[in-house]
């Protein structure tokens, strides 16, 4: 009776040790990407250098790591349910390279932006205005404007219309002439961002 009785408190040890190691591993303000059988909302957008098509930031609640994203609207989400949409179970996970900049402070400014945007539709036109937000908008303007941090250069889509000519035609097709006067931030060029560094993650 006591072997088994020190069995499963041996177990339920292990468990609740493994999970506190989890948050320990993971950070507010982590950004974590997946791949998506289609882009969010359908919107044809370029991907860059990647083949990841969506992308969230993470934040520790109740000690659970949870994501941040935009798909039909901003929501909110365990980071397993996350994980689990993405093709083949295939993410990675990026911190930013200078820790210092995410003090106490900081991280708190980015929790209530993030809050606030809860719900906010997604910007199936690709605009730069603030009334929606598609998925790598949101994450972008989150560093900016919390952290000082651009997480890269967003381009004018007329730079795009020269390199990717029937990417670009689709989009107009898509959205309307317009979108060639708005610049876009593609969601390759913060993964190779120099701001970010690869992190081991559970």
């Amino acid at each position: 009776m006591k072997t088994s009785t020190f069995f499963y408190l041996f177990i339920l040890i292990g468990v609740l040790c493994s999970n506190a190691l989890k948050s320990q591993v993971l950070h507010d303000g982590d950004v974590v990407f997946i791949t998506l059988p289609t882009q969010p909302s359908n919107v044809v957008m370029p991907l860059g250098k990647t083949n990841y098509n969506c992308m969230g930031v993470i934040f520790i609640e109740n000690d659970k790591p949870v994501v941040y994203y935009t798909s039909s609207s901003l929501q909110k989400c365990d980071l397993a349910h996350f994980l689990k949409q993405s093709e083949n179970g295939r993410y990675t996970i990026k911190r930013v390279s200078d820790t210092s900049l995410l003090s106490d402070e900081v991280v708190a400014t980015m929790r209530v932006y993030a809050s606030v945007k809860l719900g906010m539709p997604y910007d199936t036109k690709v605009s730069w205005q603030d009334e929606a937000l598609y998925n790598t908008e949101f994450v972008w303007k989150l560093y900016k404007s919390c952290v000082g941090l651009p997480l890269c250069q967003p381009k004018a889509m007329k730079q795009l219309k020269t390199r990717q000519a029937t990417l670009v035609e689709a989009m107009v097709q898509q959205m309307g002439e317009q979108v060639l006067n708005e610049k876009i931030v593609i969601i390759g060029d913060i993964y190779k961002s120099d701001a970010l560094m690869d992190i081991d993650a559970p």
